[in-house]
């Protein structure tokens, strides 16, 4: 028969046992060390959260598209307002940059109204540097100075400025590698959106070397798990989000010229239109847009 094991707390060690108080204050000090980092990190979660939600309902125009552009793809981002424009999409575009976009160019983008439609530039990353916390003035709310900034936010990051200050109450947020073969705006429309308020495509392609850890990258695994924890606290807060229910198709990297109605375009990963109505053919959804820099 198992003996009962018993439940009172072990006596606190007697000045005789050193060893043992030592033990007990350095294990004193740590979790009062742990209890107020907790307090803090609480603090400043409270705080961001706070300025983060009251800078993102600035809004003044009910929709629009945000498309984050740096100089060395600036051709691929005009392609995709030409793109947008030919397929009827006049809704207003923002382009913001982290002070790596040319400026002379980003003002003759917006005085190209007719051929562009309304298309504001602007330097997200001056506006964070400047930005401080409502509830506590003396902290910044994003970097300390510009250069901190430019280190932080000149890569996927610059996409979370984007949003935070656009002045669209409803966004659409797209990569400048973007090839449509449709237009987007039955997004809009569709049961997810109209359901949760988001539209999340998957945009991860497993390939062989990948799997086989042949290319694991560790610098790439924070942006990626950055996704995660954020998709993870939505769950945590009940907010509903929804993903399209199709994976993102490979489509390799070349292109071949084989003459009228034999050519094949390549391009890095294909994305489908997101849901389909229960008498739709799986084999029968087509093709919304294709992330592609091979093609212009």
């Amino acid at each position: 028969m198992t003996e009962p094991v018993p439940t009172t707390p072990a006596p606190a060690p007697t000045s005789s046992d050193p060893l043992a108080v030592q033990q007990a204050n350095m294990w004193a000090k740590l979790m009062k060390s742990a209890t107020e980092r907790a307090d803090l990190e609480k603090k400043m979660e409270t705080r961001l959260i706070h300025s983060l939600n009251t800078l993102s309902q600035k809004t003044s125009v009910p929709r629009g598209i945000i498309l984050p552009l740096y100089d060395k793809i600036t051709t691929l981002g005009v392609s995709l307002i030409l793109q947008l424009r030919s397929l009827g999409v006049d809704l207003p575009i923002e382009i913001p940059h982290c002070g790596d976009f040319d400026e002379a160019y980003g003002e003759a983008i917006m005085k190209k109204r007719d051929q562009l439609g309304e298309v504001y530039v602007y330097n997200a990353c001056k506006l964070a540097a400047t930005a401080k916390s409502l509830l506590n003035p003396s902290k910044q709310l994003f970097c300390k100075d510009l250069d901190n900034c430019h280190r932080r936010f000149r890569n996927f990051a610059i996409k979370v400025l984007g949003v935070v200050y656009s002045r669209f109450e409803e966004i659409m947020l797209m990569d400048a590698d973007a090839l449509l073969f449709q237009s987007p705006m039955a997004l809009w429309n569709t049961q997810k959106y109209q359901t949760t308020g988001t539209m999340f495509f998957n945009d991860r392609i497993a390939e062989a070397n990948f799997s086989m850890g042949l290319g694991y990258k560790p610098a790439n695994r924070p942006n990626i798990m950055a996704i995660e924890d954020y998709l993870s606290k939505a769950d945590l807060a009940e907010t509903k989000y929804a993903f399209s229910d199709f994976a993102t198709g490979s489509a390799g990297g070349d292109f071949r010229n084989k003459g009228e109605n034999k050519s094949i375009i390549c391009g890095s990963a294909a994305h489908y239109f997101p849901e389909k109505s229960e008498d739709t053919p799986i084999q029968k959804v087509s093709l919304l847009y294709m992330n592609t820099d091979y093609i212009m």
